[in-house]
């Protein structure tokens, strides 16, 4: 009995030996090996999302659109069609451009979208004013013409029917950008009427001549002969209106056929 007790007592102290030896010295036990710290926290070097909202030019450059100066009417409605689906090449965007707005108005008004009546008033007010400026232009552009044409003598249609036969495409298209501005129309008329005068098939009548001290400064204006120093001047505001590449221009062979 006394040996049993023995022999259990020596099994517990045994058992917690063992226990309190794990791990220790001269035991079997495996040991987890942690793998070194890698990650310093921080970047990662992976960038979360843009979520910064596009500007209103970012919006209508991703539409086709094209901002407008000093007309934020016009940008704002631009900007309206272009964030709830409306390209500029949808074909009621551009019956709109051409002032037709019944088509855009009737897909708004389909959709449902608050706020389409203000946007399109706004498109609206600025296609009426924009309107009225370039009739206004052109009002200006056929007055400077014909009186330019009128002082040599030379009918303005005619001119302009020669012009549209033996010009190139180039020319034409030069000639037309300086139609459009009332500052450079009269640049534009001295060709067309000179190359009538050179190659029409009709007699032109003499322009009226100037008398008195009006004589030498009416040939400049008028497109009679060039002194030296208004053929200078001439050339020196065509290469501000041109730029570099004046000097063969069809207005600069003009200016030199001028010369006295």
């Amino acid at each position: 009995m006394k040996l049993f007790g023995i022999a259990m007592a020596m099994g517990q102290v045994l058992r917690y030996m063992e226990e309190a030896g794990e791990g220790g010295e001269g035991t079997a036990a495996t040991t987890e090996t942690k793998a070194p710290t890698t990650d310093l926290g921080g970047d990662t070097g992976t960038k979360a999302a843009d979520t910064q909202p596009k500007s209103d030019n970012e919006v209508l450059d991703a539409a086709g659109y094209a901002a407008a100066d000093n007309d934020p009417g016009l940008n704002y409605a631009m900007s309206f069609l272009a964030k709830n689906g409306f390209n500029a090449d949808d074909p009621a965007v551009a019956a709109a451009f051409g002032g037709d707005f019944s088509l855009l108005k009737a897909q708004l008004a389909q959709k449902g979208i608050q706020g389409w009546e203000q946007a399109v008033g706004l498109a609206e007010q600025s296609y009426e004013r924009f309107s009225k400026e370039e009739n206004a232009k052109a009002d200006k552009v056929g007055e400077i013409v014909t009186s330019f044409a009128e002082s040599q003598g030379v009918d303005w249609e005619a001119a302009v029917k020669h012009i549209g036969t033996s010009a190139t495409s180039e020319q034409k298209t030069a000639l037309n950008t300086l139609l459009k501005d009332p500052a450079t129309a009269e640049i534009a008329a001295m060709y067309i009427t000179t190359a009538y005068r050179d190659g029409g098939d009709t007699e032109i009548q003499p322009a009226a001549r100037a008398t008195g001290d009006e004589t030498q400064r009416s040939a400049g204006a008028a497109g009679g002969l060039l002194s030296r120093a208004e053929y200078t001047r001439e050339m020196a505001k065509l290469r501000d209106t041109l730029g570099e590449n004046y000097i063969n221009s069809p207005q600069a062979q003009a200016l030199y056929r001028r010369r006295g």
